[in-house]
């Protein structure tokens, strides 16, 4: 009886939980993100610093009880979990649920009552103990001796709280015996059939502890005794009320789980473990308040995944409002059902976190089990009131309606229950006050039984006081996934946790179908069909299911988010860099050695190192080149890289852990660089003789040289080839005759060829020098004369031009007189009085030669005739002149005197 009061305090202690602070209660898990059996590869690319290597589970309380066989509250089992392992586990990870493998690699029934399993190879308990067929028979051989199935317990050691777990429905142990068939095989013989067997050895109390370091007939210490198993952690202590602290197992089965240290955070106050979350001393938070919740979502540096929001899946856990079958009959349990008001409850009691039940089975159950047809009853006064008076409980004449304030049933007392419950809970201390106003409304008076929590204990922990339960409120979650274990506790008369005292022959007989039936797709059926039937009978009040929501910090992934709410760290990791791409913009081949590498942003990243080798990478190790180290740029360039193959990746690092980018090769073959050639030819050229030359290409090793009649852009066949391959940088050519020719050099190394510029080349004789003259006299006095001038050699026409200056460029301002004409004169006139610039061009197919430039002047004044004497003359009589001036000038000075 011990024990059976212990568990039943466990799990009144978790309702209790769950009504002072409903939303900070049972544990929230993170959202999927891998499944745990394809998880984040170990690597000893690590950071140092402790906080990374180390995660912190804010949690509400300590374990319970150490020992897999004795536990049933959630916070044992979560230790537990990290520890140990069983034969098989279900998928944390998944939705559904999918039960897995785990030490068992198989199983196949050789009939109803005898399961052979195939055990793992090469697993070892944290103490080096080997995981065999001995060790997992010793195992079942200590659960049934501990729940006292093979009658031999000592008295001075209670029962295991789990025991009613281990047993069939008429009370038999499940368990006959376990036999060892070589070093990896056992046989499970069955006393009975049971068909949710396998989901039963998926529960706790299955898993496997080490024989050299658990005791064989008695349990775990909880706070003195140390849980030894196979899983991925290894138990290293526990301080009450401060924490417990694990360590990585190096030797586990899978890859080592991703961090060193795991430390449960015992924190009893909602409050101080919510602030604690949000200072950032936790990375995982179970039961934090829903009033920091906005507070959560709005801080980057947190994940508050909605879970029943995203999947449509509640909590496992169902919230109900128990109704003494024995003493209210289920005409009273209708009317109440139906003059309850659940959107009350859902809105203002538990603040929008809860989903209406209709039976104790929730959508998290998921299609196959929930039927979500069931959608009754719903509050509805007026279908309450029909009830009583159809049913002839409440008289005739008592108006059938919907107000909620009608004196007349106020006014009568039809029945009147005891509501019971803990003083100081204040959810359960509301509900009494709800109750009261509502019952009231169909005539039922409900009267305050609440007492203090020891008296509270004392009855929910001992049967024989059942019937002082008239109404109550209670939680209960299952231990494993398999509705079988939910309805069965709940409604079997048989079962101790039955507070209710549920009593139905046809409820019963189907829950012993479902053990009988080993189809499953049959099992569903029947509990979907129950869950009619229990809305139908309303056993209990379905009052609701949590939903889900998970807080946890945003730098770590890899968390199962599950209607179980089982929390599992083996999958966790943390979240270094985000993956990214590398790529550049390098030609394939390169040509020049010289490229960029870029890369996309990593999410989460503090700066990247980017590393070279000569062969692809796979890993960091000493022997690559690193290029960059601790850069926060995107792109790198690079240059000066020889011929061949190289190959580059960059590492995104931030405190966690690196990433690393996709490796990417750069094949250099650089072929011959850019040289210029040119011709000592003149232009054009006069004898045909001239050499080309060019500058070095860099990279080559060899050069051609080639000709055609037209410009060149690119190499083909048309070409003529003059020299191949040749090493020398020029090239004399002579004896070309009259024409233009056109000539490039291909500079070649083993990885392509570079063309030179293409030179052209023209080969002819200029116009001859020639001279200019003219007929005009010095100065002209008419302005009609003539230009003549020598015959220039190889010109095959003349063009005459005149200017107002001396001419020593043709362009625009020069007038042109006559183009191109074929004489070697040309007659002016009419020229007036200035000065005037002539010069004559001499053209051919080649070029031009111009002669030389000749001034005439244009002068029309007549100048008088020639007279012998004339000049002398001119001179006597000036001077005389001059003589007579200067006697006059005299005299007037005399009379002056």
């Amino acid at each position: 009886m011990t024990k059976i009061i212990s568990k039943k305090l466990i799990t009144i202690l978790m309702i209790f939980l769950l009504s002072v602070n409903y939303y900070a209660f049972m544990l929230n898990l993170p959202h999927k993100a891998n499944n745990f059996l394809t998880k984040q590869p170990y690597s000893d690319i690590k950071t140092n610093e402790l906080s990374a290597s180390t995660l912190k589970v804010g949690v509400a309380s300590g374990p319970v009880d150490l020992d897999p066989v004795n536990s049933l509250d959630s916070i044992s089992n979560d230790v537990i979990e990290q520890v140990a392992e069983g034969l098989f586990s279900y998928n944390y990870s998944d939705q559904h649920l999918h039960r897995i493998n785990k030490l068992a690699t198989d199983y196949w029934w050789k009939n109803t009552t005898t399961l052979h399993i195939k055990l793992r190879e090469g697993v070892f308990f944290h103490d080096g103990t080997p995981f065999n067929a001995s060790t997992a028979k010793w195992n079942f051989d200590r659960l049934n001796y501990l729940i006292n199935a093979t009658g031999t317990l000592p008295e001075t050691i209670p029962e295991a709280s789990t025991r009613s777990l281990w047993l069939l429905p008429n009370g038999n142990p499940i368990i006959n015996n376990v036999e060892t068939i070589g070093d990896y095989n056992i046989t499970i013989h069955l006393n009975g059939v049971f068909s949710p067997f396998l989901d039963l050895l998926c529960y706790t109390n299955a898993y496997m502890l080490s024989p050299i370091s658990t005791p064989a007939q008695d349990y775990l210490n909880t706070t003195t005794d140390v849980l030894v198993g196979t899983g991925p952690f290894v138990y290293d202590s526990y301080t009450p009320g401060i924490e417990v602290q694990f360590s990585r197992w190096d030797y586990y089965w899978r890859a080592p789980a991703n961090f060193d240290l795991l430390i449960f955070d015992i924190i009893a106050d909602a409050t101080a473990r919510s602030n604690a979350f949000l200072n950032g001393e936790l990375d995982y938070i179970q039961g934090a308040l829903i009033s920091l919740y906005p507070a959560f979502e709005a801080d980057p540096e947190i994940i508050l995944y909605k879970f029943t929001e995203d999947t449509g899946l509640t909590s496992l856990i169902y919230q109900y409002i128990g109704f003494n079958n024995k003493l209210i009959n289920s005409t009273l349990r209708k009317a109440m059902a139906y003059a309850f008001n659940y959107t009350f409850m859902l809105e203002e009691m538990v603040l929008g976190q809860g989903v209406r039940a209709y039976s104790p089975i929730s959508t998290g159950w998921c299609p196959d089990w929930y039927n979500a047809s069931v959608d009754f009853p719903i509050y509805n006064l007026t279908n309450a009131r029909r009830i009583l008076v159809d049913s002839g409980i409440a008289p005739a004449w008592l108006p059938i309606n919907d107000d909620p304030n009608q004196i007349d049933w106020e006014n009568t007392e039809l029945a009147t229950f005891e509501f019971f419950g803990n003083i100081g809970n204040s959810f359960r201390e509301d509900m009494l006050v709800v109750l009261q106003d509502w019952f009231n409304d169909i005539g039922i008076e409900v009267t305050n039984g609440l007492v203090n929590w020891e008296e509270y204990l004392n009855v929910l922990s001992d049967p024989s006081r059942y019937d002082e339960l008239e109404l109550f409120f209670l939680g209960w979650n299952p231990d494993y996934f398999n509705p079988w274990n939910m309805l069965n506790p709940l409604s079997n008369p048989t079962s101790e946790w039955n507070y209710a005292q549920v009593n139905d022959i046809y409820l019963t007989q189907r829950l012993n179908d479902i053990v009988e039936e080993l189809n499953q797709t049959k099992q569903q059926e029947i509990v979907k069909d129950l869950q009619y039937y229990l809305a139908q009978y309303q056993f209990h009040l379905y009052a609701y299911h949590r939903k889900l929501t998970f807080v946890h910090a945003a730098d770590i992934a890899g968390v199962a988010y599950n209607a179980m709410e089982r929390f599992y760290v083996y999958p966790i990791y943390r979240l270094t860099p985000e993956p990214f791409s590398l790529f550049n913009n390098a030609d394939y081949p390169d040509d020049d050695g010289s490229f960029d590498l870029n890369w996309t942003l990593s999410d989460r990243v503090d700066n990247y190192s980017i590393y070279q080798y000569s062969s692809y990478i796979t890993e960091i190790n000493e022997s690559l080149i690193l290029l960059e180290s601790e850069i926060t740029d995107l792109s790198v360039a690079l240059s000066d890289f020889e011929d061949g193959a190289h190959y580059f990746i960059v590492v995104a690092h931030n405190e966690y852990g690196d990433t690393f980018s996709n490796c990417i090769e750069v094949v250099v073959e650089k072929i011959p660089g850019n040289f210029t050639l040119s011709s000592t030819a003149e232009n054009p050229d006069d004898d045909g003789n001239f050499v080309l030359t060019w500058s070095e290409s860099s990279d080559a090793k060899s050069y051609s040289v080639y000709l055609y009649s037209n410009y060149i852009t690119e190499f083909n066949l048309s070409l003529t080839l003059l020299a191949d391959k040749i090493i020398v940088l020029s090239m004399a050519l002579s004896g070309y005759p009259e024409g233009t020719y056109y000539f490039i050099v291909i500079a070649h190394n083993d990885y392509g060829d570079t063309l030179s510029n293409c030179v052209e080349v023209t080969v002819g004789s200029l116009p001859g020098d020639f001279v200019l003259s003219s007929t005009a006299e010095d100065p002209d006095d008419d302005g009609t004369f003539n230009l003549t001038w020598t015959a220039s050699s190889e010109a095959n026409s003349y063009s005459i031009y005149q200017y107002s200056s001396y001419i020593s460029e043709i362009n625009e301002s020069i007038t042109l007189l006559a183009d191109k004409v074929n004489v070697l004169s040309m007659a002016l006139s009419d020229y007036q009085e200035g000065s005037y610039y002539f010069i004559v061009i001499a053209h051919n197919e080649y070029d031009d030669t111009p002669s030389n430039c000749i001034e005439i002047a244009v002068s029309t004044k007549e100048i008088p005739p020639d007279i012998i004497g004339y000049n002398f003359v001119l001179i006597i009589a000036l001077l005389s002149l001059f003589v007579v001036i200067l006697v006059k000038k005299s005299n007037y000075k005399i009379s002056k005197i």
